[in-house]
């Protein structure tokens, strides 16, 4: 079951959010894993699921960097995996790798 939310979880980001492609260096790559486990950890200590969402989306307002893009996009499937932060931080991180950073319509 575990495996199969986080094929879920990578797979939510694929979808596009806008038409233009995001792209992230190694660092966002970093960046993009370590807020996704940074979610889970708020989430494991009992963080108000709209507080957390609604303090990411007003990061994104200040700075519309693509980590924001991604992890609101992924946001709601990750709240609800039963993966262990460090399991998704991990494929996350391979994933942005793998793809070279480039997420979009065409990936």
């Amino acid at each position: 079951m575990r495996i199969v939310q986080l094929l879920l979880l990578v797979g939510l980001m694929l979808l596009p959010v806008r038409a233009s492609a995001l792209t992230l260096d190694h660092n966002g790559c970093i960046g993009l894993a370590i807020w996704h486990r940074d979610v889970l950890w708020a989430r494991d200590v009992g963080a108000d699921k709209a507080k957390v969402k609604a303090s990411i989306q007003e990061m994104y307002r200040l700075e519309p960097h693509p980590v924001f893009t991604l992890l609101l996009r992924n946001f709601d499937q990750l709240w609800v995996t039963g993966m262990p932060g460090p399991a998704v931080m991990e494929s996350v991180y391979k994933e942005c790798v793998g793809r070279k950073g480039v997420y979009g319509d065409a990936t």
